[in-house]
């Protein structure tokens, strides 16, 4: 019989998300196979929270530290079959997580079908502490308020794209005292395939700018301007689908809220900020300063995932250098208490790439 470890082994499923008990039947698998591949696929019978885009990006992220696996998005006009002329040879074993009794009952037929393939299938017990943990668990803390309960069973990058669908819910009635809510068509449409510019990043800007709101001059259009200023990748863009709003009577200001929104254009600033631009500047760039930088870091990367990683290496490095040759990444005095951890989470970055970069040569 042939040694698993000379084998490619195939571990498919939904993962609508990927949960901590698919990792560890992931990690498992790892130590068992020369080759993991990781096939994210549809259920006709499911209808999923995440889109598949958002699925995949999630699972490459979660399994980014295992060298030897990699993550392929069936075609939903394939059947998982179909996906193994993709493997390195016939070779092949498929990976089954099972919680408990009941998961070996329900994997007895397809475990028939596929043997009778000419393929075998290994099973890898979850956990104890991971039993009752699947993706459906982890959806159910979206109808809760105690959302952040999901922290205990996802990857943190997973559980931002959940806190983000939580506030995409929730957002109307969150912050129906400042908009109109007409303009929320537009900003949930940030709910999808937005790993890190999204309702989550607009609402932490939200709720930054009131425990600063003594140094705000024109607090409506802040808000508006904090509501819209990443509702595309592009600066102008975010003004062109504000400006092609209706007013909902905010007509004058208009123009005072595309000026904010442009602050917000971290590449160049030909004019010194101040006022209303220095605070939504250095709101924007708090996540700079965060504990949780490596999340954002990884989000950043999977919110470009149309670049390889040298072009987007390349793209951020720039920004990076950029932000760490200024005098000051905040401007305004008040913030300058976080200066010293952005220069340390930037620097770490910066040395990642470097030491990513030496592995290439």
């Amino acid at each position: 019989m042939t040694h698993p470890k000379t084998k490619c082994g195939i571990y498919a499923g939904t993962f609508d998300p990927i949960t901590n008990g698919h990792e560890a039947v992931i990690k498992e698998a790892a130590n068992m196979f020369k080759k993991i591949v990781v096939v994210v696929a549809d259920n006709p019978i499911k209808q999923c929270l995440f889109t598949k885009l958002e699925r995949v990006e999630l699972v490459k992220s979660v399994c980014k530290k295992y060298k030897n696996v990699d993550v392929y998005d069936l075609n939903p006009s394939m059947l998982l079959e179909d996906s193994f002329v993709h493997m390195p040879s016939f070779d092949i074993c498929l990976i089954r997580g099972v919680r408990l009794f009941k998961d070996f009952e329900d994997e007895l037929f397809r475990y028939q079908y596929f043997h009778n393939k000419g393929v075998n299938t290994i099973f890898i017990p979850s956990p104890p502490n991971l039993q009752n943990v699947s993706s459906s668990f982890v959806r159910q803390f979206l109808n809760y308020l105690s959302y952040d309960k999901m922290k205990d069973f996802v990857d943190p990058v997973v559980f931002h794209m959940m806190k983000n669908k939580w506030l995409c819910k929730s957002i109307k009635t969150s912050y129906d005292k400042w908009f109109d809510y007409r303009f929320y068509k537009e900003i949930e449409e940030q709910c999808v395939d937005r790993f890190y510019h999204n309702v989550c990043h607009v609402s932490d800007m939200l709720d930054k700018l009131e425990e600063h709101i003594g140094l705000a001059d024109k607090v409506k259009a802040l808000r508006l301007a904090i509501l819209f200023h990443d509702i595309d990748k592009s600066i102008k863009k975010s003004q062109d689908a504000f400006k092609k709003l209706p007013p909902f009577g905010n007509t004058a200001l208009i123009p005072r809220v595309l000026e904010l929104i442009e602050a917000t254009n971290h590449e160049a600033h030909d004019k010194k900020l101040t006022g209303d631009e220095a605070l939504i500047h250095d709101l924007d760039l708090m996540v700079l300063a965060s504990t949780e930088y490596d999340t954002y870091s990884k989000l950043i990367r999977m919110e470009y995932n149309e670049y390889t990683d040298d072009e987007f290496n390349d793209g951020r490095f720039q920004f990076l250098d950029n932000m760490i040759k200024k005098d000051r990444i905040f401007i305004l005095p008040e913030f300058e208490v976080y200066e010293k951890m952005a220069r340390e989470n930037i620097n770490k970055e910066i040395e990642c790439q470097y030491v990513f970069f030496l592995a290439l040569i």
